[in-house]
């Protein structure tokens, strides 16, 4: 689970800026908020930074 969209909304980051500021592809960040795809770590970080959150606010613990 990810909270990408949900914190993206709440902050009005739109998904370009996320792409802009990680410098991932689009294909890869749309594949990770519909939880096609799984970031690394430090993939994780660059996503979480992009949205001004932190890891565990945009991959919380599934518990």
């Amino acid at each position: 689970m990810n909270r990408i969209r949900e914190l993206a909304n709440q902050k009005k980051i739109s998904t370009s800026e996320i792409i802009k500021k990680t410098g991932l592809s689009k294909s890869f960040i749309y594949d990770v908020i519909a939880e096609n795809s799984y970031p690394t770590i430090p993939v994780g970080w660059k996503i979480a930074r992009s949205l001004g959150s932190t890891l565990d606010e945009v991959f919380p613990d599934k518990q």
